[in-house]
């Protein structure tokens, strides 16, 4: 056995979609229902486990072979799911934890890699295979997977005809990956790339503590806010829901202010000349329609027994750009806080004092909103940082820099808190600006950055590593939070930056020289001889 391409249907009372697989997995009501597989390709078999079919010794044993690669289209579902297995019924093979990522393949990481559509039926259908997923699966899904509102759950002797079908769903579903990862053999992913993802699935194993007692205050708090201002804005109003946008743009008429929405902007710009009522109820109209607390419930709907949520990002998870991307609570996009003491408005919704919070903090929405980022527990030293200009770090390449010229990245950054490669350092120069400089036996040549290539095209750049190969590794200088020259090195810094060398006398005109051009814009070679004049309709 070499390939075990698997497909497994579940069930659980926890919500997959609002949860993560890791909570859901969790859950002690978490069954798998059917385990569906394939061996190196061969046609698929379904387990049912659900009506006490046992897994093969041979395939158990193979889920924590290191040897036999497992396969499965969003291959971490598969492998939670078989965590949470055999840590419950197979505790000599996997006592806690989670299955090793290294070994799994995710079809789904795959295609997604080739700009193909993430789901199993959209790149079925988008490669045109012989065998597609079937359509009703949806249906059965929510049949046999997804408790009923009143929490009931339909078992197979309930409905041994839709069980049937489920069952012959499941084995379509290998058969299809089988067809897909057969399909995309033909475009092989980077085993870096692989070891990418591996590295994001150890990361999401791992996951970060919550403050869940933290986040539990919070909603309650803002529950309590919500409706002390929704009692306000019903006594100043008289409207049944002060909360709806068409009752209230009506009451705000006919008290002569007259609105087009009730947008943030138009509330703003119409609390610049209300008064009285009107501008009390346009006040409590921005509480309420602030969203404050929908990463705490997040918080509390992911959290495990252990109070650490996990799945927070997914590898390839931006189409076509191959990004990473967030899940569930979100976490590349969590408000800032400005707040100067905000330990003690932590410390007072931590002790669920509402009253002095709100008296100390106002408005409330947007204290529980700065304090988001202090419901993350770090375990153990941890630094805060920005990461925004991470792609204005240049790289030094091999080769001619007037080829590579193009494709060079700008220098010009917001801020940066990324650490400089070896021999590296930022610093700024009045006159010429960003510059780039590299250092060849022990002597630093100056660039502008815009133009750094360009300047002496005869002398490869030289390569550098990250500073944590070399114990002398250089500093990264700020000034105003913002690096504006790169000094590539390869011996040890000085503890100042390097001062701007002159600026550089410009070539001679000539008929043959070519202008210099702003980066990522095409220049004009004519086929003609050196001598040549451009046309006026294609001269730059």
């Amino acid at each position: 056995m070499q390939t075990l391409s698997l497909d497994l249907e579940t069930f659980s009372p926890t919500p997959l979609a609002t949860s993560g697989v890791y909570r859901y997995a969790e859950d002690p009501g978490f069954r798998i229902l059917l385990f569906g597989y394939s061996i190196d390709g061969a046609p698929a078999d379904v387990i049912d486990l659900a009506r006490g079919e046992p897994i093969p010794t041979t395939i158990v044993q193979a889920l924590t072979d290191p040897a036999v690669t497992k396969s499965a289209f969003n291959a971490a579902f598969e492998r939670v799911c078989l965590s949470a297995f055999l840590r419950r019924y197979h505790p000599d093979l996997l006592a806690k934890g989670f299955l090793d990522p290294r070994g799994w393949r995710c079809t789904m990481v795959w295609a997604a890699s080739l700009g193909l559509p993430m789901s199993l039926d959209g790149a079925a259908k988008a490669l045109r295979l012989p065998l597609e997923k079937d359509p009703a699966g949806q249906k059965l899904i929510r049949r046999f997977s997804i408790p009923g509102k009143d929490g009931s759950r339909v078992l197979p002797s309930d409905d041994p005809v839709g069980w049937e079908q489920y069952i012959s769903y499941n084995r379509r579903d290998v058969d299809v990956e089988v067809q897909l990862a057969s399909r995309l053999s033909r475009n092989p992913m980077p085993e870096a790339e692989w070891e990418t993802y591996w590295l994001d699935q150890r990361i999401n194993d791992t996951g970060v503590c919550v403050d869940t007692q933290l986040a539990a205050n919070a909603v309650e708090v803002d529950t309590r806010h919500r409706d002390t201002c929704l009692a306000r804005a019903q006594q100043l109003t008289g409207l049944e829901n002060p909360n709806s946008p068409i009752q209230l743009k009506d009451w705000l008429a006919a008290n002569g202010c007259e609105l087009d929405s009730l947008t943030k902007a138009e509330v703003e710009a119409a609390l610049e000349t209300a008064s009285g009522d009107v501008a009390e109820v346009l006040r409590l109209r921005q509480d309420l329609s602030k969203s404050s607390v929908k990463k705490y419930q997040a918080m509390l709907a992911v959290a495990g027994s252990d109070g650490r949520a996990r799945g927070l990002i997914q590898y390839m998870g931006a189409g076509r750009t191959g990004r990473f991307a967030g899940r569930l609570i979100q976490v590349q996009n969590l408000p800032r806080n400005h707040m100067p003491d905000l330990a003690t408005a932590r410390g007072l919704l931590k002790a669920s004092n509402a009253d002095t919070l709100e008296l100390l903090y106002t408005p409330l929405p947007d204290t529980l909103s700065q304090l988001i980022r202090t419901a993350f527990i770090p375990s153990g030293a941890i630094g805060s940082s920005s990461l925004t200009s991470l792609r204005s770090k240049p790289g030094c390449w091999r080769g001619s820099p007037a080829k590579k010229a193009p494709y060079m990245p700008s220098v010009r950054a917001k801020t940066s808190t990324a650490k400089p490669r070896a021999g590296c350092s930022a610093s700024r120069s009045r006159s010429t600006g960003p510059t780039l400089s590299c250092a060849r036996k022990g002597r630093s040549q100056f660039w502008p950055a815009d133009t750094a290539a360009r300047s002496e095209p005869s002398k490869p750049w030289e390569p550098c590593a990250w500073a944590s190969q070399r114990k002398n590794s250089s500093r990264l200088w700020m000034r105003g939070g913002t690096p504006t020259r790169w000094s590539c090195s390869s011996g040890t810094t000085s503890s100042k930056p390097p001062s701007p060398p002159p600026k550089p006398e410009p070539p001679p005109p000539s008929r043959t020289h070519q202008p210099v051009l702003p980066l990522r814009v095409p220049v004009y070679r004519p086929a003609v001889g050196a001598g040549a004049v451009l046309p006026a309709s294609q001269a730059r």
